[in-house]
Order: structure tokens, then C-alpha cells, then sequence
């Protein structure tokens, strides 16, 4: 086994190379997580139901988790773009703005005056 074993060799393990190996590995109970295995099955339409199912038995121990998953989910090569947060300026300025948080801010972005937020929230000062 490599140096580079993480959660993403133990997904990898699962979705395509079908690899039992990694269960042998000392890292394995330390770096297996099952939050974040079900997560990164569940960006696929193929494996969203086993995905939720797992959710659903959480008094599964890790080994048992990854036996199901192994012998449940057909093998195939998913890479997929893991959800990030969105910077988004606009949304920051109305956080400042109100001293709310970024979910309230994106609830009112639409009903909020983005122009006069923007007047009011500019510092004047002398560059030095």
C-alpha cells in the first residue's frame, strides 16, 4: 500500500478498482469516515439510493459499511467536482451590511437595494 492513503484511495477503492486491500491497511478505522464516503456516493445517480440507505444504518462499524458499499455499488469510474461555497462580493457586502449570515443574505439578495448598500458601506480616507 502507498503513502498517499486517504479517504478519497478508500473511495476510489469502493467505486472503481474494487480493491479489498485497503481494509488491511493500519490507517483504515482512523481515516474512514462515513459521512463523507455517503456524501461522495450520493453525487450519483447510480448510487444515491445506496448511499441513503447507509445513511439510514448508522450503527453500521466501518468494515461492515464498506463491505455493503463494496459489493452494492457496480464498479465505474466517478470523478466528480465536490460542492464548494461561492464567494461571492455582493453577498459578503449585505453580510457587513445587515450583520446577518450568508444564508439570510442570500434569501434577501433580491429584495435588497445593492446600489445604496454600496454607497453606504464605502470608507472615504487618505492613501498613504
Amino acid at each position: 500500500m502507498s503513502d498517499n492513503y486517504n479517504i478519497f484511495t478508500i473511495i476510489n477503492s469502493l467505486s472503481y478498482t474494487k480493491d479489498r486491500s485497503v481494509l488491511e491497511h493500519e490507517k483504515f478505522d482512523s481515516v474512514y469516515s462515513q459521512f463523507i464516503i455517503n456524501k461522495a456516493f450520493s453525487n450519483f445517480a447510480d448510487t444515491v439510493l445506496w448511499a441513503n440507505e447507509m445513511n439510514r444504518t448508522p450503527m453500521l462499524t466501518n468494515r461492515q459499511h464498506f463491505e455493503f458499499l463494496f459489493n452494492a455499488i457496480p464498479r465505474r469510474k466517478r470523478f466528480g467536482k465536490w460542492a464548494k461555497k461561492i464567494n461571492d462580493p455582493v453577498i459578503d457586502l449585505v453580510c457587513d451590511f445587515y450583520n446577518i449570515s450568508r444564508q439570510k443574505a442570500m434569501e434577501i439578495i433580491d429584495i435588497v437595494d445593492i446600489d445604496y448598500i454600496k454607497k453606504k458601506s464605502e470608507r472615504g480616507g487618505r492613501i498613504k
